[in-house]
């Protein structure tokens, strides 16, 4: 039988600190959560933020960019800390639960 590793402390303060801004319930662009102890993934779920990932991936992956990606937990980081910038806003899900910043 095997466990999944369960998110630290650190992963989860690290995505955390990307920022928190109070808005309404289920409003949000992106939706991060974690596959498993190394991989996450960045939903694109509003119009606004696909049109944000294709202009800020790089040519080869904006041009294969279906709405996903899958990152490590520090890419997710930046990536999301530079569309929070832009005024996008992301629904984190963790193990306890989801949270939206």
């Amino acid at each position: 039988m095997t466990h999944e590793p369960v998110i630290t402390r650190n992963e989860e303060a690290l995505l955390a600190g990307a920022g928190c801004v109070p808005m309404e319930k289920d409003r949000y662009d992106f939706r991060l959560s974690r596959l498993d102890n190394a991989r996450w993934q960045i939903d694109a779920v509003s119009a606004r933020a696909e049109a944000w990932m294709r202009e800020t991936l790089a040519y080869p992956l904006a041009q294969s960019f279906a709405g996903e990606i899958i990152v490590d937990v520090l890419s997710a980081d930046r990536l999301l800390k530079e569309a929070h910038a832009s005024g996008l806003k992301t629904e984190f899900i963790c193990c306890s639960g989801t949270d939206t910043f």
